[in-house]
Formats: C-alpha cells, structure tokens, sequence
C-alpha cells in the first residue's frame, strides 16, 4: 500500500511540475510579446516624430536635432534611426557613422534580431513617407540584447 502511494505522489508531482514548465514558458513567450509590441509601437511613434522634424530644402534633407530626443545623440545608446531619401542618408549621431539596413517596402516592415554596432541586438521599424514629393525611408531602432526572443 505504501509503495502505490509513494508512486501517486511521484506520479503527482511530475504532472505538476510539467504543468509548472507549461505555464513558464506560456509567460515567457506573453511577455516577450508584449514588450515586443510595446517596442514596435515606440519606434513607429518615434518615425512619425522624425518625419515632424525633417526640413526638404533644394532637394536635400535636414533634421532638426533640437526637436528629437537626446537619446538619439548619445554615442551607441541602444537608440538609432536613418532618414533616406533617394539622394541622401542621414543617420543618427549614436550610430557613430555605422549602418542600419535600409530598405525599400513601402509597407511597415519590422525587424527583430539585428545585429547592429557593437553587436547589439536590435528591433527595426522601417517606412516610406512621402514628404513635399519625395520618397522618406525611416527607419528607426532600438537595442533589445537583455531581451532573448526568437523571431
């Protein structure tokens, strides 16, 4: 008697701790969502107020740097952006001359698990605008290395 109550409890005890496992990897994967899409609406709202703060004069693209966050000018903060157009490049002070992919979709495109400078992994939000008849590609990063995701 004894012994099948001694293999109850261990048989107990393994479903439980299946289902602890269960539910700790439900949570984990909620909650890198969340903060995923949490990021994600960030660097859109981050895009939409470097599109605020672009001059086009003679064909050429200014930002006006006292309008941003100064995030974007500390050197490898974990914060980056570029505005492209079809003549130029502008990138943020804190890329410190190094290069975020650029790319071409007129659609929102996000990207996770970037390598970008110092090894950083980085979310991207990248989109076209249009802006006084020209095509704008912003796209705006941000460091999420303390965060493991998958894509």
């Amino acid at each position: 008697m004894n012994s099948l109550e001694r293999r109850l409890q261990y048989s107990l005890a393994a479903v439980l701790v299946i289902i602890l496992i269960g539910l700790l990897a439900i949570t984990n994967a909620s909650t890198r969502h969340i903060l995923q899409e949490f990021v994600t609406s960030r660097l859109e709202h981050d895009a939409k107020n470097l599109l605020d703060v672009i001059d086009i004069r003679a064909n050429t693209l200014k930002v006006r740097w006292r309008r941003i966050n100064p995030i974007y000018n500390t050197p490898y903060s974990g914060h980056y952006y570029t505005v492209s157009s079809k003549s130029e490049v502008i990138r943020s002070p804190s890329l410190q001359g190094e290069n975020l992919p650029l790319s071409i979709s007129t659609l929102p495109t996000i990207q996770r698990s970037v390598l970008g400078p110092k090894g950083q992994r980085l979310i991207l939000w990248t989109q076209t605008y249009q802006r006084q008849g020209q095509d704008i590609v912003i796209t705006v990063a941000e460091d999420m290395s303390s965060v493991s995701y998958t894509h």
